[in-house]
């Protein structure tokens, strides 16, 4: 079904002297153009849009690096803590 616009192309054509098969031909050229610019369009916008599963996914990856950064804090702080033990043993012992 044409659209308004598509309908006021071709009389617009057709009332300038275009024949009618050429008219024809203008309005669907016309209407790929618009079909493909919208498709164009949808497309962009599935790739420039944040969804719900961009975000559970990003959460996901925050979470997996604040535990992998805690666990590497925890490690560092004992291994620290163990370290200050023998070099303070080490320095009891040779007084």
């Amino acid at each position: 079904m044409p659209s308004t616009v598509e309908l006021g192309l071709y009389e617009a054509l057709t009332e300038v002297g275009i024949p009618p098969d050429a008219a024809r031909k203008v309005e669907r050229q016309f209407e790929s153009a618009i079909h493909a610019g919208n498709d164009e369009i949808h497309a962009e916008m599935r790739d420039q849009l944040f969804t719900k599963t961009d975000g559970s996914e990003m959460e996901n990856r925050l979470l997996r690096g604040m535990a992998e950064q805690t666990r590497w804090i925890i490690t560092s702080f004992f291994g620290f803590s163990g370290l200050t033990i023998v070099v303070t043993t080490a320095v009891i012992k040779l007084l």
